[in-house]
């Protein structure tokens, strides 16, 4: 089983996604993204 985040994205480095604040960032993205919209 490989190391999967939530994205289907290879990940290079990190797992980026696994952490939490990254979490909230995207979020907050897709918050503003919508509102923006």
């Amino acid at each position: 089983q490989d190391r999967r985040t939530l994205v289907d994205e290879p990940v290079s480095g990190d797992p980026v996604a696994a952490d939490p604040q990254v979490l909230e960032r995207l979020l907050t993205r897709l918050s503003g993204w919508s509102a923006d919209g």
